[in-house]
């Protein structure tokens, strides 16, 4: 069997993508605008034209994978998908297509792209409709430093994506201090509200300590 490790589906960026609004999603893209300078295509290097978080410089998602901005009176472009891309989505659908004519048999579905909690629901919709194809991963908000509280919450949605909508790995943690994860332990390194959930070795922002353990799901 070929297996993808690192495939993805998205809704179109230019719409709310989970958020409330579309304003609020393409406020969370232009954040991340910095992260890519250097690594994308632009067509400038000058870092001066990185948008700032919350700068208005009239942020916008154009056709054929392409991200636009306007700053010190420039119009700034940043190549963010491929040109074969003409809107900035590529559907489960899609997805499968270039999976069977490539003979890939099965792929894992990398979270991001869209609001956490949504992304759940779309790769749990992507599991339903293509059974066997796709393995799930989530995102989790997971942070040391916040609450007990706060962070059982993420446990439960770890817990629900893994038992009622089928995903089965971890792919990126956006906030913690230090991570241990094994198959039999919570973040907090108590035995496991979700024993034997898989765990998936993805990016990791703001993480200064990890152990990664491989993925039971990358096995079925």
């Amino acid at each position: 069997m070929i297996i993808d490790a690192h495939a993805h589906a998205f809704p179109d960026h230019g719409g709310a993508s989970g958020y409330p609004d579309v304003q609020t999603n393409l406020r969370a893209q232009q954040s991340t605008m910095a992260n890519f300078w250097g690594r994308m295509l632009t067509n400038t290097l000058e870092r001066k034209y990185i948008p700032g978080p919350d700068e208005d410089v009239n942020f916008r998602v154009g056709k054929y994978g392409r991200y636009y901005w306007k700053k010190y009176g420039r119009e700034i472009w940043l190549q963010r998908f491929p040109p074969i891309m003409v809107e900035a989505e590529w559907t489960p659908e899609q997805m499968v297509a270039f999976m069977d004519f490539a003979g890939v048999e099965k792929a894992v579905l990398q979270a991001g792209y869209m609001e956490p909690n949504y992304c759940r629901q779309y790769f749990a919709e992507a599991l339903k409709k293509f059974p066997g194809r796709f393995i799930g991963t989530i995102v989790t908000e997971y942070d040391m430093t916040k609450s007990e509280k706060r962070r059982m919450a993420e446990v439960e949605k770890i817990r629900h994506s893994w038992k009622s909508w089928g995903c089965g790995a971890f792919s990126r943690v956006l906030s913690a201090s230090s991570l241990v994860m094994t198959p039999n332990m919570t973040l907090t390194g108590r035995p496991s509200p979700v024993s034997g959930s898989p765990i998936f070795a993805g990016p990791v922002s703001s993480l200064r300590r990890i152990t990664w353990i491989s993925s039971p799901g990358l096995r079925r």
